[in-house]
């Protein structure tokens, strides 16, 4: 999180933290997935404050400010850690006997992932299976199926896998009201509805569009530091997650898609197939790098180096060799109907049978994991191919 605002209370938070309650407190650890740029250190931080140390013990660690190498290291610096009535010469002898549960609580997550720090988890996990008492809090803003191989190996620490998912609509009307009132400040209802729109559900974007309304009197997605911090959103997704984003609303070629899943679960995309803010899919697709790289040697075409010889019918093979030919230009209906139907083309001649061949070459690129937009209609000429 790159700004701060106060802690709200909202019903989400409320609803999910007692989630997490009731498992540290069966004695179970629990990891919680946020979404990019959200506010999750400030929810841990609210968390470990309504802590009843009676019942739950936080200890925090950060391993960017306290490196730990060793397993005896841990447990010293847990032990050094802990209320000084509960501190002996060991850790295991400072938790004998007691019922209270220490929790270990990483709000940084992606440090976990870091190839120097695998040795930190193994650590982790031999800790818990030591004690009894001790369980682990960690918080990501990042996809850990795609980071952690092998989940079995450290069942103990994501035990619990838990979602806190971008804020609905309603709950960033509420962060507006409250930012209103906070700054004394009068805001349109109408531009409040916009902001909430454009938002997303981050609330880092809701307060950048009030902060810009405040100073300026006025708000529109095309203020700069909206659109710098639209755009940092965007580069914290990986490449998978940015062509899944260029796909919307086509998404049935990912539909057993992890990084989908992961997605929907944060619920950057939603029921609908749609992202969480407007324009972030046109925005991802103009910035995403890497293009389609389509080849035609000797005939022969090519996408990223795999002939599609065998992948398109003829007809779509066709199809696509002419419209590479002819790249980023507008291409009528009856260029298009002249490969179709090379032949007796007046005759045969259909509107419906053109355009439901496009589309059928449409679809087929895009269960190549290429975005629908790769061909574009043109009003009253045809077809635009894209490369």
């Amino acid at each position: 999180m790159l700004d701060r605002f106060d802690p709200i209370v909202t019903d989400q938070y409320e609803e999910i933290s007692k989630r997490w309650e009731s498992l540290l407190k069966t004695g179970e650890s629990v990891c919680v997935i946020f979404p990019y740029l959200s506010d999750r250190q400030l929810r841990i931080r609210q968390y470990i404050d309504s802590l009843d140390n009676k019942i739950i013990v936080p200890v925090i660690i950060n391993l960017s400010l306290q490196p730990i190498d060793e397993v005896g290291e841990l447990k010293n610096y847990i032990n050094q850690q802990l209320p000084k009535n509960f501190q002996k010469e060991s850790l295991k002898e400072s938790l004998k006997g007691r019922n209270e549960t220490v929790v270990l609580i990483i709000s940084d997550g992606e440090i976990l992932l870091k190839v120097e720090n695998e040795q930190f988890l193994e650590m982790l996990q031999d800790v818990i299976l030591e004690q009894k008492n001790i369980r682990v809090l960690s918080a990501f803003e990042s996809n850990i199926f795609e980071n952690i191989s092998d989940f079995n190996r450290y069942n103990l620490v994501f035990q619990n896998i838990i979602y806190y998912p971008l804020y609905r609509d309603e709950v960033v009307m509420k962060f507006i009201d409250y930012l209103c009132r906070k700054w004394e400040m009068k805001m349109p209802q109408p531009i409040r509805k916009s902001i909430v729109h454009n938002s997303g559900g981050f609330f880092w974007l809701a307060k950048e569009a009030c902060r810009t309304f405040r100073e300026n009197g006025s708000w529109s997605t095309e203020s700069p530091t909206f659109k710098s911090r639209f755009n940092s959103i965007v580069r914290s997704l990986s490449k998978e997650e940015k062509d899944i984003i260029s796909a919307c609303p086509h998404l049935k070629s990912f539909e057993n898609s992890e990084k989908l899943k992961h997605l929907r679960d944060i619920r950057l995309i939603g029921d609908d197939n749609l992202t969480s803010i407007p324009g972030l899919t046109d925005l991802v697709t103009e910035k995403n790098v890497e293009t389609n790289v389509f080849q035609l040697n000797n005939d022969e075409i090519t996408l990223k180096g795999i002939s599609l010889s065998g992948i398109l019918s003829a007809t779509e093979y066709s199809l696509l060799k002419f419209f590479i030919k002819k790249p980023n230009l507008p291409i009528s209906r009856d260029e298009i109907a002249g490969i179709l139907w090379p032949s007796d083309t007046e005759n045969r001649y259909s509107q419906w049978a053109i355009d439901q061949a496009v589309k059928r070459l449409r679809d087929r690129l895009v269960s190549l994991r290429l975005i629908p937009t790769v061909i574009r209609s043109v009003r009253g000429v045809g077809y635009e191919f894209r490369m």
